[in-house]
């Protein structure tokens, strides 16, 4: 008996090889694994299907997976992917939501200042900064390529934590790099 007539006897396992599909923009598998589900046990996971690949900045599999008019929550997907990945994950979803401006889909995309000033304060949370210095190697990083500008950059240090000084105080090394990448030090 080959892998597929096994999985046919086990749901879960076409889930979840559907799900690593997903997660690794494994198109062809995927419509390849998709063919074994009926079309309400499609209609349970595809949602979760496309947050997967959203989440690990999987296009093909993204792109399939909304025009099966699956659903999902921008806000939720740069909450959780890799902050590694947010650039990438972020640049996916404007695409993907000016594709598919006709469904609504861009109108979740709408304010994207307010969701970059989202990423930014996810890097720069001070616990997660004391607990990994790499986060703000990797803002400085999406500050050179031009994601983030220094200035928002800033701005969020500012507004965050403006009543905060005891945290304040973390950042002033940040203010320090970010002025002199400026002045081109």
């Amino acid at each position: 008996m080959n892998k597929r007539q096994k999985w046919t006897n086990n749901r879960s396992r076409i889930v979840d090889a559907l799900e690593s599909n997903a997660h690794q923009n494994q198109y062809q598998n995927m419509i390849s694994n998709l063919s074994l589900l009926t079309v309400q046990e499609f209609l349970g996971i595809k949602n979760r299907l496309l947050f997967l690949a959203l989440k690990n900045g999987s296009k093909e599999c993204a792109d399939f997976l909304l025009s099966k008019e699956a659903s999902y929550n921008s806000s939720e997907v740069l909450r959780k992917c890799e902050y590694t990945k947010m650039a990438e994950v972020f640049n996916l979803l404007e695409e993907l939501s000016k594709k598919y401006e006709e469904k609504e889909l861009s109108r979740d995309m709408s304010s994207v200042e307010s969701k970059k000033s989202y990423l930014i304060n996810r890097l720069i949370d001070p616990s997660k900064v004391d607990a990994n210095r790499e986060r703000v190697d990797f803002l400085f990083k999406l500050v050179s390529e031009g994601f983030f500008t220094a200035e928002h950059v800033k701005e969020q240090i500012e507004v965050n934590y403006k009543d905060k000084p005891e945290k304040k105080g973390k950042f002033i090394s940040i203010y320090r790099e970010l002025a002199l990448k400026e002045l081109g030090i």
